[in-house]
């Protein structure tokens, strides 16, 4: 016998209730048993294909679930983006893995969050603020460093890259700290070994293969190496004192005899001697 039967309230939906049967109502929609529908999630768009509604998109913070495999009615659903994984866009089907120098580590439609300064990560997907690693030992990064060389070492310092080992920071040569005026930073780091108010530093350095350390290779008259627990180029070498120390001047201006000035006869291989 002919009749019209009622869908049932709360779990089932029909779009057009002279030409379809009644639909199990999906995971994302509240179905009041008629064609009336209400997103679970507000944002989401719904619209009517054939006998069925389809879920297009979702707001941002959520991915399309519509079934594992193959397309499911009843599965579709508004899913929040795993750990890991987020959707910034105002239409999202899909979440996508958090760009590199973020992380997030719970379920949820909230964005990934930018690793802290002085950190980095270089990866997609971190899920773990603990995957942003710590930049090397006195040196510093910006909030949301993706990569190791957005490690920038502390002004007195400068990056040394040995083989085959990790870099690190090293203090800046005496003889390569800028002056007052330059903040006290390390010439090491300036194209051509130039501090920006006072210009390029004494002598000729290089770094050595060997550690990748920056030394001073020879110093011009009128100085004098210093690169030594001794003060000189004699007794234990010592990165830290590098240095091509000027020899002390007259400090008179008619050129007669004073007691002050020094001379060297070898940068390279004496000190000054008064």
């Amino acid at each position: 016998a002919q009749q019209c039967v009622q869908c049932q309230f709360g779990e089932q939906y029909v779009i057009s209730p002279n030409k379809h049967m009644c639909k199990r109502c999906p995971r994302g929609l509240f179905c009041e048993g008629t064609e009336v529908v209400t997103p679970v999630v507000n944002g989401s768009e719904w619209v009517a294909d054939g006998d069925i509604y389809r879920l297009l998109w979702c707001p941002p913070g959520y991915g399309v679930d519509a079934g594992s495999h193959s397309f499911d009615q009843q599965a579709q659903m508004c899913a929040p983006c795993r750990k890991g994984f987020q959707c910034p866009d105002e239409q999202c089907t899909a979440c996508t893995p958090c760009p590199r120098g973020t992380f997030k580590d719970d379920d949820g439609p909230h964005m990934c969050n930018e690793c802290l300064p002085g950190t980095f990560n270089a990866f997609f997907g971190a899920s773990s603020i603990e995957q942003c690693r710590p930049c090397p030992l006195y040196s510093s990064s910006p909030q949301g460093a993706s990569n190791l060389s957005e490690c920038v070492c502390w002004d007195n310092m400068y990056q040394v890259n040995p083989p085959g080992q990790d870099p690190y920071c090293e203090f800046c040569p005496v003889g390569a700290v800028c002056s007052v005026a330059d903040g006290r930073t390390c010439a090491l780091n300036y194209p051509n070994l130039s501090c920006p108010t006072t210009g390029r530093i004494l002598g000729e350095w290089a770094r050595r293969e060997v550690d990748d350390l920056y030394t001073v290779l020879n110093c011009p008259r009128g100085t004098a190496m210093m690169n030594s627990t001794v003060g000189s180029v004699y007794g234990i070498f010592s990165h830290e004192i590098q240095q091509c120390k000027r020899c002390l001047g007259c400090a008179r201006a008619d050129n007669a005899w004073c007691n002050t000035a020094e001379y060297n006869v070898d940068p390279n291989k004496y000190k000054c001697y008064p």
